[in-house]
Order: C-alpha cells, then sequence, then structure tokens
C-alpha cells in the first residue's frame, strides 16, 4: 500500500475557506449549499482550482452548467 498517497477528497474546512474568502453565508449551510452559493455569486472570480474543488458539491441546475461552461475541458 502506497502511504504517500494524498486523500484527493474535498473537506467542510476548504470549503468553508472559500465561502469566507468570496464573502457566502457558510453558518449552518451544508457542503451543497455552501457550492451553490459559491457558484451562483462568485464563479467569475474563482480560479481553475477553486471551481474544481466545489464543482462536485453543485447541484444539477443552471448553476452547474455555469460553471462547466467556464471550467476547460482537458
Amino acid at each position: 500500500m502506497n502511504t504517500t498517497r494524498k486523500n484527493k477528497k474535498t473537506k467542510k474546512q476548504e470549503i468553508t475557506r472559500l465561502a469566507k474568502k468570496y464573502g457566502v453565508r457558510y453558518r449552518g449551510q451544508t457542503n451543497h449549499e455552501m457550492a451553490d452559493s459559491l457558484v451562483a455569486f462568485r464563479h467569475q472570480l474563482m480560479n481553475m482550482r477553486e471551481k474544481e474543488m466545489i464543482y462536485p458539491f453543485a447541484s444539477e441546475n443552471k448553476n452547474k452548467k455555469l460553471l462547466r461552461k467556464t471550467m476547460k475541458r482537458k
């Protein structure tokens, strides 16, 4: 077993840090609610790493489609 592998899972603390950074409500919110708020209000200001971090938590609606358009395809 490789012990040097890092956990790629996004933690609530990282999403909370992004919400604080962009001035989005985070207290009492779930990961999905914070991600939806970030996508709806601040997706244009976010860098690619931050967008990739919150993408799995965004709900399947207009916001996720907006986020997908602004993300580069690999």
